[in-house]
């Protein structure tokens, strides 16, 4: 079973998403080279990262995790992050899929930046006058 590849990072090392446009990121689904052996499942998984955890991907309150809203036998793979309360939050996991019969695969890390607007400061232009 082969992995989808991610997104590609729109900065540095990560996928920036703005809260208020858009909560969903979506990748292809797994490839599993036996159509006979179905793909039954698709769970989040802290990274490999050393201390990694479900802390990881889980929003401000504590509670709200990113759940992937499609089932294994959709084309694509797609995860809702959850809302923020504060200006920036990233979230860090990978994706592991497990097939009939045993077979099973990560995707690489997947890290988001999501973007609160809400927290935004607006100022005046200062002006010089002479």
């Amino acid at each position: 079973m082969s992995a989808p590849s991610i997104l590609p990072f729109s900065a540095a090392d990560y996928y920036e998403l703005v809260q208020d446009v858009s909560r969903v990121y979506s990748i292809l689904q797994f490839h599993n080279s036996n159509p006979n052996c179905a793909l039954l499942t698709d769970t989040l998984t802290p990274t490999l990262a050393a201390g990694a955890s479900a802390a990881d991907y889980t929003s401000t309150d504590g509670i709200s995790m990113v759940t992937t809203t499609s089932t294994p036998a959709n084309a694509n793979l797609e995860m809702t992050v959850p809302t923020i309360d504060e200006v920036e939050r990233f979230f860090e996991f990978r994706v592991h899929a497990v097939a009939d019969g045993g077979a099973d695969n990560y995707t690489p890390t997947i890290k988001i930046r999501v973007v609160n607007c809400f927290y935004t400061i607006l100022s005046l232009p200062t002006h010089n006058n002479p």
